[in-house]
Formats: structure tokens, sequence, C-alpha cells
């Protein structure tokens, strides 16, 4: 059973293997909890990993080590970040990657942009 002190002390640590490890072991709707912790981590983990590992690292290893469950959310989510993959989508360009990594979804940006560009489109003149 996962307690959320153990979660807790793995996120507050920096311990991203034990983290995952329980985040992928937790039991029913544990994970769904864990969820608010898991971005964070994942982007606290991608950091380390982008400097320990280079030139590359295999997207399978990342997909292990990150806790997804397959390797095309993994990318997505690494892409979605800023990552930069091999033309093959196979491995992780980490010299590559680093100045690029974000803390924010580029997805959910450019919509928010496109949104806030939509309204002041809309916007009407009201004369008097």
């Amino acid at each position: 059973m996962v307690s959320l002190s153990q979660v807790r002390a793995a996120e507050s640590l920096g311990d991203y293997c034990h983290f995952f490890r329980l985040y992928l072991e937790a039991p029913g709707h544990a994970r769904y909890v864990m969820d608010t912790f898991a971005d964070r981590a994942r982007l606290d983990a991608i950091k380390v990993l982008l400097k320990g590992y280079a030139p590359s690292v295999p997207l399978a290893f990342m997909t292990r080590n990150l806790g997804f469950d397959n390797d095309v959310q993994c990318a997505y989510f690494l892409e979605d970040h800023g990552c930069v993959l091999g033309s093959e989508k196979s491995a992780v360009d980490c010299k590559a990657s680093r100045p690029l990594l974000v803390d924010y979804s580029i997805a959910v940006k450019q919509e928010e942009e496109r949104k806030a560009a939509q309204r002041k489109e809309e916007r009407i003149a009201i004369e008097f």
C-alpha cells in the first residue's frame, strides 16, 4: 500500500526513481491523486536525465523512468515540453533538448495564445 507520506518524501527528496515506482504500483485511484505531483516530478527527472546521459537517451529508458505506460505518451510529453527526439523517435537528443526544455506545456500555451487572439478579434468597438 502506498502512503501519501512515502509519495511526498520521494517527491521532496527528488528521488524520481522511487516516486515513479510508487506511482506505477499505486492501487485504485491513488494514481490519480499522485498525478498532481507527477508532471513536476517528471520535469525535474528530465532535467537530471538530460544532464547525466549524453549524447542521447533511448525513449524506452525515458518511458520506464518517467512512469509512462507506453512510448507514445512519453514522446508526446517530451516534445510538448521542448525535448528534441531523433528522426525515428527512438531516442532523446540530450544536447539539443537541454536549452529548449520548458516547465509548461507548449500545446496549452499555444492554445491560450490562439484563444486570446480570437477574443481580441471579436471585440466590438463601442461608439458614443
